[in-house]
């Protein structure tokens, strides 16, 4: 016999959610804490048998500007055996109980089932009267279409091996560099929010505030569930480096000079003038950088960061951002290759790098070359609680959405 716990305490329903192989981070009631900062407030369900819990489910609310009235949103579906029907129902039945309380007037069930596989949890949220938005970019509006995985095979193997060979290439090329990685505390979450700014522009799309990042870390700090790194390039190393290495180079021109001076054969002589002219070119483009490190007053010169978060055994590289300098040092790469190698340390068995919108997205091609395996989500299933109020509720939004296109035509 199933009971239901709405007052289940938050280290509890986290404890569950951690230790359930279906358990994901967005189900945890901390992630329901970050939201509530944010426009959000969450519930919890548990469902326990013979008061040992068996299932759990996060619940986001957001209010509408319709005076009592949400929108409900549950979070990559809810954590327990998805494949047990009775079990199913019982929480899509408190799922709609709970959401008629707080005057949703839809509830957006996002699943954590993956595409083509077991249609349990999807047949009954169809025979409950939900919706599936569909399997287009369109139809997520919360969470992406498909996420890019890296699975551990064992502690044994490298973390290089889970990298392409071009990859790892690249990854040397950071490591001559000797950038260098810290965990950071809140102190620093400034020069994180600056590079996410630069990746906002460079990007154009708009990425979190300072605040929202604070907030995170914060929460997700009390159980030893987030890592915030930082990776940085040494001003006065990477100096000397760029120095000594314009040495070398200088020494090969005047090697190659000599020859060219010596010899009557006209095609070497091409030959290796071309080869001192490229060569000039990598000396002038050095400098440019000494200039670059030069107007810099710190000894430590920021090129990446990112926010590594923990459930149970899972872990997520969820916020990233870049400079626009020395990106050809690969900061991204190395910072990814700690990360995987320190969440393999802490026991963890995958490293989820996030989302992509397609398998013709830039992003698809780097978090591949990282190891990430590409899996798609069979997404949202919407159910309207409250028609009148929701057509509505649609109708205002189309006006709204039609007001803007009249205003911003007239600017």
């Amino acid at each position: 016999m199933f009971e239901i716990d709405l007052d289940i305490d938050n280290k509890k329903f986290d404890s569950f959610v951690k230790e359930h192989s279906t358990g994901e981070l967005l189900q945890l009631a901390s992630w329901g804490e970050v939201k509530s900062v944010n426009e959000w407030y969450f519930e919890k369900i548990a469902i326990k048998n013979n008061n040992k819990v068996v299932a759990s489910c996060l619940v986001l609310f957001r209010r509408l500007g319709l005076g009592k009235y949400t929108i409900a949103y549950i979070p990559k579906g809810y954590t327990g055996d998805n494949k047990n029907s009775e079990l199913n129902m019982k929480i899509i039945n408190e799922v709609k109980k709970l959401c008629k309380k707080h005057h949703a007037i839809l509830i957006d069930f996002e699943t954590n089932v993956l595409r083509n596989n077991s249609k349990i949890l999807v047949d009954d949220l169809k025979n409950q009267g939900f919706k599936v938005r569909g399997h287009e970019e369109k139809d997520f509006p919360y969470q992406t279409q498909y996420d890019m995985i890296v699975h551990f095979k064992d502690l044994e193997t490298d973390t290089r091996e889970y990298l392409n060979k071009k990859t790892e290439r690249l990854l040397r090329v950071a490591e001559k560099a000797q950038l260098k990685i810290e965990n950071a505390g809140l102190e620093k979450v400034d020069i994180f929010t600056q590079l996410s700014d630069e990746t906002s522009e460079r990007n154009g799309i708009s990425l979190r505030n300072n605040e929202y990042y604070k907030n995170i870390i914060e929460f997700f700090k009390r159980d030893n569930d987030v890592d915030f790194y930082l990776i940085s390039l040494n001003a006065n190393t990477f100096k000397n480096n760029i120095e000594n290495n314009i040495k070398l180079l200088e020494k090969e021109i005047a090697g190659l000079q000599k020859k060219v001076n010596k010899s009557l054969d006209e095609k070497k002589k091409e030959v290796w003038e071309t080869t001192i002219t490229e060569i000039r070119n990598k000396i002038n483009s050095l400098n440019k950088d000494i200039e670059e490190i030069l107007k810099y007053k710190s000894d430590s010169i920021y090129l990446s960061g990112c926010l590594v978060l923990y459930c149970g055994k899972k872990s997520y590289y969820l916020y990233a951002a870049s400079s626009n300098k020395f990106r050809y040092l690969q900061p991204n790469i190395y910072m990814n290759y700690k990360a995987m190698e320190n969440a393999r340390k802490r026991g963890c068995v995958s490293y989820n790098l996030g989302g992509v919108k397609s398998i013709n997205d830039n992003l698809y091609t780097f978090k591949k070359s990282l190891g990430g395996e590409c899996v798609e989500y069979e997404g949202v299933f919407t159910y309207v609680v409250n028609r009148p109020i929701y057509i509505l509720f649609e109708t205002a939004l189309k006006i709204r959405k039609k007001l803007i296109k009249i205003k911003n035509k007239r600017k």
